[in-house]
């Protein structure tokens, strides 16, 4: 479950650097 929330928050992060 950690695991997973780090995978999503780093995701919402590169979608945050790239926009």
């Amino acid at each position: 479950m950690f695991f997973l929330n780090i995978s999503t928050i780093y995701f919402l992060y590169d979608c945050d650097f790239s926009l």
